[in-house]
């Protein structure tokens, strides 16, 4: 199998207090950089900070494994570069190839026996995806007459979700490859999540008109589905969303807007009306940059996070800015906690840019 371009390294250190301190050296091989000072460590990544270096255009969307040990990230260049998270020098150990126009959004399952397949992928293409990632084969899924811009993965199964660019969302089974659940709305859709609740399946979407709609995958009647919950700021015209995340525990959900504001919502089903428990801003929203857009990010799964975030709905609230860093805010305080700097143009977490470039860094568990 050929190996990608290793990665280089930045000294830049992470604004937190340590849990523990090593000198950690990297081999200096093609391409890469030795990490010579000593720096606090909290993981162990080869390095505190790593730029992964690899595709030939903008990175879309990045996605860890179930076991977090292996990072994949997708881009324009129509293709998935597979990463080992922890190594000394680290270079990509595989390359998707498949796709005949950009990959715009990445699922990983939490089993990939109970799933099926390792990694599922959309594109722009239209196509629905399911890799073997050893032998870097897929199996088309579905071919949709649309742009395809987000994909999730019901943790423990083989359903996947879609949303597309002509606002239709559909659930399908990667095993049969049959449609399970769909509904079409009126305006583009950007980002999809499925979870498990009490009683049972549900699928949540967002898109350009600024709401989160939650569905029901157990209903069996044949009328037109009809959300059982609805999110939206209050305000006249919300912005565009780009992004959503559930918490582990299921109790909150996570949006990020085109305008740079990041909110945690109450999504229990007994919780108050105003369910907006927090929004975060920081420099990274249109104040501080006027151009700026939202960069795909991933959190590698954690133990102690996951039992974090079953505790406080969202431990962590993520967004990232065109101008090239990753902020991180606590979720009770509202108090920003990190900063993951390093684009140009634990939890582990991943970010990717226009920059053809991944960051990888770590964060300190004491300040959650």
């Amino acid at each position: 199998m050929k190996r990608g371009r290793p990665s280089t390294t930045t000294s830049t250190t992470l604004a937190l207090a340590p849990v523990s301190k090593r000198s950690k050296g990297l081999s200096s091989g093609e391409g890469s950089t030795a990490l010579a000072t000593t720096v606090e460590r909290t993981s162990s990544l080869a390095a505190a900070n790593l730029v992964l270096s690899g595709h030939d255009d903008e990175v879309t969307c990045v996605a860890f494994a179930g076991n977090g040990r292996t990072l994949y990230s997708g881009s324009k260049d129509r293709s998935v570069i597979v990463w080992p998270v922890y190594s000394d020098t680290i270079c990509s150990i595989g390359h998707l190839r498949g796709h005949s126009s950009a990959v715009t959004g990445l699922a990983c399952p939490s089993s990939t026996a109970a799933a099926g397949f390792d990694l599922a992928t959309c594109s722009a293409d239209g196509s629905l995806r399911t890799w073997d990632v050893a032998s870097e084969t897929c199996e088309v899924i579905a071919r949709l007459d649309d742009i395809v811009n987000d994909v999730a993965v019901l943790d423990n199964s083989s359903l996947l979700a879609v949303v597309t660019d002509g606002g239709v969302l559909t659930v399908r089974d990667a095993r049969s490859r049959a449609a399970v659940f769909s509904v079409s709305l009126s305006s583009p859709l950007t980002a999809t999540a499925l979870a498990n609740e009490a009683d049972g399946p549900a699928v949540y979407a967002a898109g350009i008109d600024g709401v989160v709609r939650k569905y029901s995958l157990a209903a069996t009647s044949d009328a037109a589905p009809v959300p059982l919950l609805e999110l939206a700021p209050r305000v006249r015209a919300p912005p565009p969303l780009s992004a959503l995340a559930l918490a582990p525990s299921g109790d909150a959900l996570l949006t990020r807007d085109l305008d740079g504001l990041v909110r945690v919502w109450d999504i229990r089903p007994f919780a108050p009306p105003i369910r907006e428990l927090r929004g975060f801003t920081g420099p990274h929203g249109p104040e501080a940059n006027p151009e700026m857009r939202p960069l795909p990010l991933a959190l590698a799964p954690n133990a102690w996070l996951d039992a974090a975030t079953r505790a406080t709905h969202a431990t962590l609230a993520l967004g990232g800015s065109l101008h090239g860093s990753l902020y991180a805010w606590h979720s009770g305080s509202g108090e920003p906690i990190y900063e993951l700097p390093g684009h140009t143009g634990p939890p582990i977490i991943a970010t990717g840019a226009a920059d053809n470039t991944i960051v990888l860094g770590e964060i300190d568990a004491s300040v959650l």
